[in-house]
């Protein structure tokens, strides 16, 4: 997260509810291979974010194209 504020959730494997977060400025994600990471149904951002995003495979790889979106919240 550059910059601003955004509610994510952190779920477990099998379901259930999600753990809020709230993102601010400096954090960060780190996703291992079946985590699972959502936004938060309903949340919107107090303040705006900006987020910088990449994708790496399994083997760390940067993963052009990774199924990665743009948005603006």
């Amino acid at each position: 997260m550059l910059w601003g504020e955004f509610s994510m959730a952190e779920y477990e494997r099998g379901g259930g509810p999600g753990r809020q977060i709230l993102m601010k400025a400096g954090h960060f994600v780190y996703r291992r291979d079946g985590e699972i990471h959502g936004l938060v149904t309903g949340a919107a951002s107090p303040t705006g974010c900006l987020t910088l995003q990449w994708y790496t495979d399994g083997e760390g790889n940067l993963v052009v194209g990774g199924g990665g979106t743009v948005d603006e919240t």
